[in-house]
Parts: C-alpha cells; structure tokens; sequence
C-alpha cells in the first residue's frame, strides 16, 4: 500500500520531498571533497537527513489515519508538527551554544 500511495495526489509530493531529502540532495552534496570536509555543511546535511526521515514517518503513519478527516484534525496536526519542529530547533540551539 504504501508504494501504491506513492503515486496518488497528495502523497506524491511528499514522497519525492522524502527521496530527494533523505537519499538524492545528501548525495549529491556528499559527493564532493569540500563539502564533505565541512563541519557546517554536513550539520546541515544531517538535520535535513533528520527532516527527511521524520517526513518518512509521517509518509508512512499519517494516510492511515486521514479518511474522513474534518478541519479540526488537519489544524490538530499541523499543531503537532509545528511543536516538534519547535521542540528540535530548540535542543539543536541549546546544543550549538554548549559546545560552542
């Protein structure tokens, strides 16, 4: 089900954003000596290999639930996600300005 809900409307989308965050933008990146060298660079390589990774959950958990969805839902999610991406942008700030 899950390669079949690749291919339809709304889940396509996010499944190219998945492929091309997880596996293509991080390789192609990767494939050069200086970008591989580059503490900065690969920082932010890993957190959208992280973004990347968390939307394949999404990808994988979220069609499930979503027949007969109303508003309410769609805004509890939305919700949900933003206070993830809250709680992870506020750990990775916490953890740059210790070890820096």
């Amino acid at each position: 089900t899950t390669l079949f809900r690749s291919s339809v409307a709304p889940w396509s989308v996010i499944f190219l954003v998945i492929l091309c965050s997880i596996f293509v933008i991080p390789f192609v990146l990767l494939l050069y000596p200086a970008t591989r060298t580059s503490p900065h660079v690969l920082g932010w390589v890993a957190v959208l290999v992280l973004l990347g990774t968390w939307a394949e959950r999404f990808f994988l958990i979220v069609p499930s639930l979503h027949v007969g969805s109303t508003w309410w839902t769609v805004v509890c999610e939305l919700a949900v996600a933003a206070g993830v991406l809250g709680a992870f942008v506020l750990t990775v700030g916490r953890a740059q300005r210790v070890t820096t």
